[in-house]
Parts: C-alpha cells; sequence; structure tokens
C-alpha cells in the first residue's frame, strides 16, 4: 500500500485486494461443502444423537455443531457476514480499479509529437513520401482488422479491446446479486431435508399451521448400467394442495418447482428391508 494514504483509504485497499477476496470465496466454498456434508434444518436433539459417539469427520460433536450454528449452515451469521465481506470487496474493487480501467480504456490519448511515440516501450520510424496517402491506407486496414480509428490534422490513434473492460464488472455485479439472493433465501425462504419411504408422505404447514402442500412418495428407483453400476436415482411424486393434485417426477440435478416451492432428489437410503421365506406371507 501506498504510504500517506489516509485510514479509509487503506480499509478500502486492503478490502479490495484480490487475495482477500480468493481468501473469502476459499471461506465460502468450505463453508458451503460443510452445509451440504450436514443435514440442515433437523431438530436439534437429532445432531445430539447423530453425532454423540461418532463425531462429524472426527471433529464435531453434536453440540458443537449446534454452537456454530453448522445445523443452519446458509441462514448463519457467520456465513451471511462472509456473503455481505465479499461483496463489499467486490464493490470497492470495481469502484476503484475495474471502473477507472474502463473510463482511461475509454479515453483517447493523443500523441502530438514524435518526442511522445519515441517514449513508448514499442516505438518505430519510417520513412513516408505521401503522410496523407499513407493515414488512409493505414486507416482502412486498421479498421478492416476491428480497431476503432481517431484521425486528426497529420496523425492516427487506433484502439481496440476497450470492450473487454466492461467483463470484470460484468462478472463483480453478478456475483454481488448472486449473493444478495442467496442471502434473500436464506433470511425469507425455508430449507428442509427429509427421508421419506415409498407409501409415506410429508405435510408442508403454512406459518399458522394449515397444510400448504402434501408430497406423497408413490415410488423410488435406480437405473443402472449394464455394468450395474448406478446412473441415476428417481422419485415419482403425487402433490396435493388445495383443489389440485399434481403427479410428477424428479431426480439428480432435475428437481421439480412448483407454487414457489423446489422439491430436490438429494439423497436415499434403505427404508425397509423386507424377507420371505418360502411361502410365507
Amino acid at each position: 500500500m501506498a504510504r500517506g494514504m489516509g485510514p479509509l483509504k487503506r480499509l478500502a485497499a486492503w478490502l479490495s485486494d484480490l487475495r482477500l477476496a480468493i481468501v473469502l470465496l476459499l471461506l465460502i466454498a468450505l463453508a458451503s461443502a460443510v452445509g451440504t456434508g450436514i443435514p440442515q434444518g433437523d431438530p436439534p436433539s437429532s445432531y445430539i444423537d447423530a453425532y454423540a459417539d461418532t463425531p462429524w469427520l472426527g471433529l464435531f460433536h453434536g453440540e458443537q455443531v449446534l454452537q456454530l450454528q453448522l445445523d443452519h449452515v446458509y441462514s448463519s451469521g457467520w456465513f451471511l457476514a462472509l456473503l455481505a465481506w465479499l461483496g463489499l470487496a467486490l464493490i470497492l474493487c470495481s469502484w476503484r480499479r475495474q471502473w477507472p480501467a474502463l473510463v482511461a480504456a475509454r479515453r483517447w490519448i493523443d500523441y502530438r509529437t514524435p518526442r511522445q511515440l519515441s517514449k513508448l516501450a514499442i516505438a518505430e520510424s519510417q520513412p513516408c513520401p505521401d503522410p496523407e496517402q499513407g493515414l488512409t491506407q493505414l486507416e482502412t486496414v486498421l479498421r478492416a482488422s476491428g480497431w476503432q480509428v481517431q484521425r486528426k490534422d497529420q496523425r492516427l490513434a487506433a484502439r481496440r479491446g476497450a470492450i473487454g473492460r466492461v467483463g470484470p464488472l460484468l462478472v463483480h455485479t453478478g456475483l454481488v446479486l448472486l449473493m444478495l439472493g442467496a442471502a434473500w433465501g436464506a433470511l425469507a425462504g425455508n430449507r428442509l431435508e427429509r427421508f421419506l419411504a415409498p407409501g409415506r408422505s410429508l405435510d408442508l404447514l403454512d406459518r399458522d399451521g394449515t397444510s400448504q402442500l402434501t408430497i406423497t412418495l408413490d415410488r423410488f428407483a435406480i437405473d443402472r448400467d449394464p455394468a450395474g453400476r448406478t446412473e441415476q436415482f428417481r422419485s415419482a411424486l403425487k402433490l396435493q394442495g388445495p383443489n389440485q393434485t399434481l403427479d410428477a417426477e424428479i431426480s439428480v440435478n432435475h428437481p421439480l418447482r412448483h407454487r414457489g416451492i423446489t422439491i430436490y432428489q438429494a439423497d436415499w437410503s434403505l427404508a425397509t428391508i423386507s424377507l420371505q421365506i418360502g411361502r410365507s406371507p
């Protein structure tokens, strides 16, 4: 950092540092992996029971999972703070670096004297018997090659690639909007993970306790390739709501979206094992 900077400018420079943004991205990715590995939104007692004897990854018991808010990672205060921190870093980086770079790329630099041109990193002089005709030919060649050209008296300026300076700004804007959407979904939405055996149902309730939607698992199937390897998990669902019944199928990476609710095929496990010996029922 440059000397003589005020405290606020030093703070802004530190927040907009690329290395800090990379560290924040890695922390958010790690937190997302933890949120994927630990079931989210279950009753507190389920974590106490699940990790009482066997800590998660050998690190966290049930009490620690609850204390660190790992049972609701995506709506936890520390995860939202990481998103806000990264969003602020991206905004400051765009404001302090990307926007000035775009403005500079769109500004024409007018070199008026041969001495100014000679100081460039790459500069070469060539004799030209007819300067006007030479400039016209050069302008034609540059325009045909996709350069933007500005011609003035006895001199020519050309540039290209300025539109590329818009890319980082668009990426930063998209990331900030994505994080705002993630924060909104975590604060205003609900997330529920449940195992359903075929024939069982799950009721989704409104805030007043009224059933909003009943989800019934009619059938579960596993697709396998000729070698017996698992290819896909499929669940046939029946959705029953007020004055509406819908039959649908979900599979991994193919969720169902219905009335603002997204239903995913997240996992599977054995619910029951049935054995028939001889002619027993």
